[in-house]
């Protein structure tokens, strides 16, 4: 069982296999000890990013009729035991309307096909999850492991180390109309718009479920910027899979994208030989400054600042800012603040982007920017950084040279959240 938090509230969140769920007893509220049927199949409707599941086919002895329930008189899910809240049986005699989806039915031992038309695999199991009462169908299991759960051999599974292999349903296309037990295949849908709304972190689970040809589709279908944060949040280990497997321009394409910390940060997991061919087509610049953090050469705070960040001149008005803000931020690494700089770049406030969108659209940038700034110089090392980061927490820190011009940024996260830590 797994929870999720929310801004808000902590939801419950539980997961079952359909294999595991399929035969399993009915029971209803008001006696629990006689059983009613068994679950046969449910029926999924595919609203919004992932279908949820909306009755349970309950199947019974003797020919008698089946039951259709809806989900929401659910009252507990048990091993291989569900309880139901309803008042009478006969209420709830019917068959799958014609048009229903049956998940089992439809679903499962059927193939994958790819956007290319090539097969990937075959559905094995389905994983639903519950959150809040209400069942969702998250992901295909296209392994054999499944399989084996499906046929009560998980253990043999286990044994032989039979890896599972998880598709989120998130790319899976609708299912088509003429699909039935007999006809009809699965497909991927890798579309650019779909994945563009994903987050990255998100992203990133999906992409170490796939295997290295779908991973290879997904990210190439990513815009550059999107495509590196999903890989910085990538397990080390898949990262390194995905370098090895993945066209080297591909990779250095990502890497240009990430400031020299974070792409240190990633690099770290490579052996010598896949680095050495990485830095001779990356930026020159980039690779130097890689190079110099992961031979920990010295604690020069240059190699990790980033001079993407937004800034606009003390004379602006909140106004313009927040109307040019828009294309000002794009690919930016650090949007939470605005760096209000004068025409010889001299660094003369900070504002926060909460203080921004608050203030009177008529003030100028001069009026409400933080002039008490709290800086960074070349001279200063890593470690000093690090203490400026522990003692304000904030997300970026200026580094300024004597001559009071703006050098760059230095994130917090390129200091204290890294995977691999470079200061020690």
């Amino acid at each position: 069982m797994a929870i999720a938090q929310t801004d808000s509230v902590q939801e419950q969140v539980k997961t079952y296999f359909l294999s595991e769920l399929l035969g399993s007893g009915i029971f209803s509220t008001y006696d629990k000890e006689k059983r009613i049927g068994k679950l046969s199949d449910v029926t999924i409707l595919e609203h919004g990013a992932i279908p949820h599941i909306t009755e349970l086919i309950i199947s019974r002895p003797f020919g008698d009729p089946s039951l259709i329930i809806p989900v929401d008189r659910i009252s507990e899910i048990l091993s291989k035991k569900i309880i139901v809240s309803i008042e009478s049986i006969s209420q709830y005699e019917s068959k799958p309307s014609p048009g229903a989806k049956l998940l089992a039915d439809f679903v499962l031992d059927k193939k994958v096909i790819d956007v290319e038309g090539r097969e990937i695999s075959v559905v094995y199991d389905v994983r639903i999850i519950q959150v809040n009462g209400k069942l969702y169908v998250s992901d295909v299991e296209v392994s054999k492991y499944g399989l084996f759960r499906r046929l009560g051999l998980k253990l043999i599974a286990d044994l032989f180390k039979i890896k599972e292999d998880i598709v989120s349903w998130t790319f899976i296309q609708t299912l088509p109309e003429q699909i039935s037990s007999f006809k009809g295949d699965l497909k991927l849908t890798m579309m650019r718009e779909k994945l563009a709304d994903i987050p990255s972190v998100d992203m990133a689970d999906i992409i170490e479920e796939l295997n290295h040809e779908q991973r290879e589709l997904v990210l190439k279908e990513l815009d550059p910027e999107h495509a590196s944060d999903t890989f910085e949040e990538v397990n080390p280990n898949v990262q390194r899979e995905i370098v090895s497997t993945l066209d080297k321009h591909a990779i250095a394409r990502m890497i240009d994208e990430m400031t020299p910390a974070q792409a240190a940060d990633v690099l770290s997991v490579l052996s010598h030989a896949e680095k050495q061919n990485l830095f001779k087509i990356l930026n020159p610049d980039l690779s130097e400054k890689i190079q110099s953090i992961l031979g920990k050469q010295d604690e020069n705070i240059m190699n990790y600042v980033t001079d993407r960040f937004v800034a606009f001149p003390p004379d602006y008005s909140v106004e313009t800012v927040i109307n040019e803000y828009s294309v000002a931020g794009q690919g930016k690494e650090i949007r939470h603040y605005v760096y209000a700089v004068d025409s010889e770049n001299k660094l003369q406030g900070i504002v926060d982007i909460a203080e921004l969108l608050t203030s009177a659209r008529s003030a100028m940038l001069s009026e409400i920017m933080t002039e008490n700034i709290v800086f960074l110089t070349p001279q200063n090392t890593l470690k000093e950084a690090y203490t400026a980061f522990i003692r304000y927490a904030f997300r970026g820190i200026p580094v300024i040279n004597e001559e009071e011009k703006l050098m760059g940024i230095i994130l917090y996260k390129d200091v204290m959240n890294l995977k691999h830590r470079f200061v020690s």
